[in-house]
């Protein structure tokens, strides 16, 4: 647990993205290239707005400037908030970003996907970018996002529908198009109670061995606690897993 004084300036690595004057930056995952590179994934403030920013650093903590520019890559997705929560680097070091974009009032579900030098990669979706509603009122956040052996990638989070929040997956193959053999329509959706209105925030995911999707967060059934649900592969809830307290 000491501080390992070979790696950056004593121990500790900066960067700075975005406007200058403001230095609005949040690293929100991190991820390791084949390489032994370093990916910092998050959001920097372009003055107005927030862009989803990618830094890579060397092993040694140096930046790497051969990176995007000057070592990072700042990406507007949207025309305002754009906000980068989770990283997942592919077996072939393309790097792909989960998160929400703003839409006007609204947020929708947003994965982008980078070459491994931090370009946007052409063969993905619209020129690297998917964005979608999950939910029925635009209301969506995508928190955690994950990359399955068959290399289709799910996008974990919070989704308003029917005017309650739950937890909700949304399911898109390698090559951005939504996978319609997921739940219904590429989108699969949670609660903890099939009678009460309970308002359920899905944060945190991780594919089983099997291909079980686990979903956690934080439920309000009974006050604020823990929430897990598990999803079958093919999106649908695992009733073998749900228990109430």
């Amino acid at each position: 647990g000491s501080i390992d004084t070979m790696f950056g300036n004593k121990g500790a690595a900066y960067y700075s993205v975005g406007n200058a004057s403001i230095k609005d930056n949040v690293g929100n995952a991190i991820g390791l290239q084949s390489d032994g590179k370093i990916i910092l994934a998050g959001n920097s403030s372009n003055g107005s707005n927030s862009d989803f920013t990618i830094v890579r650093f060397n092993s040694n903590g140096s930046v790497d400037s051969s990176f995007g520019i000057k070592g990072a890559c700042v990406t507007p997705i949207g025309s305002a908030n754009d906000n980068c929560y989770s990283m997942a680097v592919q077996a072939d070091d393309k790097i792909v970003l989960g998160g929400d974009i703003q839409d006007g009032t609204a947020f929708k579900f947003s994965i982008t996907r980078f070459t491994r030098n931090g370009i946007l990669d052409g063969t993905f979706a619209q020129n690297g970018i998917f964005i979608d509603s999950v939910g029925t009122n635009d209301d969506d956040y995508g928190y955690s996002v994950s990359i399955q052996k068959d290399k289709k990638i799910i996008l974990g989070g919070t989704a308003k529908y029917n005017g309650v929040y739950r937890f909700a997956l949304l399911r898109v193959d390698s090559s951005g198009k939504v996978d319609n053999l997921f739940g219904s329509g590429g989108m699969a959706f949670g609660n903890f109670s099939s009678t009460i209105a309970s308002t359920d925030y899905g944060r945190a995911m991780a594919i089983q061995p099997d291909g079980k999707l686990l979903l956690a967060g934080r439920t309000y059934l009974n006050g604020s606690e823990f929430g897990l649900l598990r999803f079958n592969s093919n999106g649908s809830l695992d009733g073998y897993f749900r228990r109430f307290r």
